[in-house]
């Protein structure tokens, strides 16, 4: 069932259930009868208060902690997994396609996800251009997927694994070019904290202002830097 098919059943179910509260009230209450109803009014009543109950409970289902997977199609993972989401989840490299690069939306994996009929969905959009950071490690719920806004390089990883332990966030500027009418390139090669490799890259032009690379994690043993200079590193939150 689709998700306006659902909506559609909800709203059906809801409306019928309220109608047959007002007519039994209205009939305690004021002595009125309703005609042109089909069958038993007490059997009626019966039936659309037990579909009114079970779609309640089917609202509070939570498929994290029922016996069955809802979706046999994707493998559920166990309650105790540390990236939990219903449906599973993915861990996948994200890079530039070009220069300018491009973005992706997803829902992290382990946020809070409500089924239908009440859903819940916060995407988080992650950049990935000269400007911001241009190679990163995610894990995303299996159960939304992700949305290539622009042009991006996805490469899937299979199940979401832990980083490494001792990752450090680093705050990196960019050395000034001491050569009037050159440019220069500042660079940054690391791996980040899954084992990845990226890399960060600035042509820093005569006269130019002091250029701060993004903030990112690695693997501290694997820093590379170029015409740049680490300003602090603690970490990764």
């Amino acid at each position: 069932m689709s998700n306006f098919e659902e909506e559609r059943y909800h709203d059906k179910v809801t409306c019928d259930f309220a109608e047959m509260i007002y007519k039994q009230m209205a009939s305690i209450r004021y002595g009125l009868e309703f005609c042109c109803d089909k069958g038993n009014d007490a059997v009626i009543f019966r039936q659309a208060l037990i579909k009114k109950e079970e779609l309640d409970l089917n609202a509070q289902i939570d498929p994290l902690f029922i016996g069955c997977n809802p979706n046999p199609d994707i493998p559920l993972l166990p309650i105790n997994y540390p990236f939990s989401s219903p449906g599973g989840c993915t861990q996948i490299r994200v890079s530039m396609g070009g220069r300018g690069g491009g973005s992706i939306r997803y829902v992290p994996c382990g946020e809070d996800i409500i089924i239908p009929p009440a859903t819940t969905i916060q995407l988080t959009e992650l950049a990935i251009n000269d400007d911001t950071i241009q190679c990163k490690t995610i894990c995303y719920a299996d159960s939304i997927g992700i949305t290539i806004i622009d042009s991006v390089v996805v490469e899937n990883q299979g199940l979401c694994q832990e980083g490494i332990s001792n990752c450090i966030e680093y705050t990196i500027e960019a050395d000034l070019n001491p050569l009037e009418g050159s440019v220069m390139i500042s660079e940054v090669e690391y791996t980040d904290c899954f084992g990845n490799p990226c890399a960060l890259d600035k042509n820093i032009s005569w006269g130019e202002p002091q250029y701060v690379f993004p903030v990112f994690c690695a693997d501290p043993s694997t820093i590379v830097v170029t015409n740049a200079t680490i300003q602090s590193s603690q970490p990764c939150p």
